[in-house]
């Protein structure tokens, strides 16, 4: 049974707003510590919120800018600043 709680903030199209984090970090902690093994299984994600298809994680982590359904990497490159970063891409 999973116990770990849902982020359940709404924006104002009432749909789901996202996880932080910090959020997301407790969640991963809490269901490590409650099923160690595993903490040595590949990682996935969901290709669409339906759960149509799935995928190995292959990156790390980044900081960028997330704005109307885009996102832009921290760097020169896309001219994205630190002091302008308000998301992290996991993949």
């Amino acid at each position: 049974m999973n116990n770990l709680k849902p982020y359940d903030e709404v924006n104002i199209d009432g749909e789901k707003e996202g996880t932080t984090l910090r959020e997301y970090m407790q969640n991963l902690l809490a269901f490590a510590e409650a099923n160690p093994e595993a903490l040595d299984m590949v990682v996935v994600y969901a290709n669409d919120d339906e759960g149509n298809g799935f995928c190995s994680n292959l990156y790390d982590p980044s900081m960028g800018k997330f704005e109307d359904d885009d996102y832009l990497p921290l760097s020169d490159d896309c001219g994205v600043e630190k002091g302008d970063c308000n998301a992290v891409c996991i993949n």
